[in-house]
């Protein structure tokens, strides 16, 4: 199961992400187990442009977002990129392909789901920091705010009682 089926409001576009990456990469995985269980396999094609479509967005939002996630020495995107090409490139293929690819794929996908455990503690965790400091705001104006409010308020009473009183000829 992976994390989408709980929503978070926490949830960034990089996480978002990955988390349809993740999708896609076990949609794919379970078509391969189907066609090499059935000999029916006219969707994996389908299916694998789609990770890689995943993919690409992934590596895009990621760019964006390097002071968070760096793909730095992250090499399970770009094998599962280099096994989808690879099982693209050939004209013949057959059973054995068919399992090359899946444990690429499987391979691939559990260094990536580990990757997005990471990902996700640090991109909650960059959440949690900024609304402490939020919160940290806050406290630090509160106390300001009602020194404020008692000196208007005091001000406001004594020019009130000078009003009320009577005026002595």
């Amino acid at each position: 199961m992976t994390a989408s089926n709980n929503e978070s409001i926490f949830s960034t576009p990089l996480i978002r992400q990955t988390e349809q990456l993740n999708l896609q990469l076990e949609r794919t995985i379970l078509i391969l187990d189907s066609c090499l269980d059935t000999q029916q396999c006219e969707e994996v094609r389908a299916n694998l442009n789609d990770v890689l479509l995943e993919l690409n967005s992934f590596k895009a939002i990621a760019a964006l977002d390097k002071k968070q996630v760096s793909l730095v020495g992250a090499v399970e995107y770009s094998n599962l990129q280099v096994a989808i090409n690879r099982f693209f490139s050939k004209l013949d293929v057959g059973e054995f392909e068919y399992r090359q690819l899946k444990q690429a794929l499987n391979t691939n996908y559990v260094e990536i789901r580990n990757r997005f455990d990471d990902l996700f503690f640090v991109e909650h965790q960059h959440v949690l920091d900024t609304m402490k400091t939020s919160v940290n705001v806050i406290i630090a104006i509160f106390p300001l705010l009602s020194v404020i409010a008692t000196q208007s308020s005091l001000a406001g009473g004594i020019d009130s009682r000078r009003r009320c009183e009577p005026v002595s000829l």
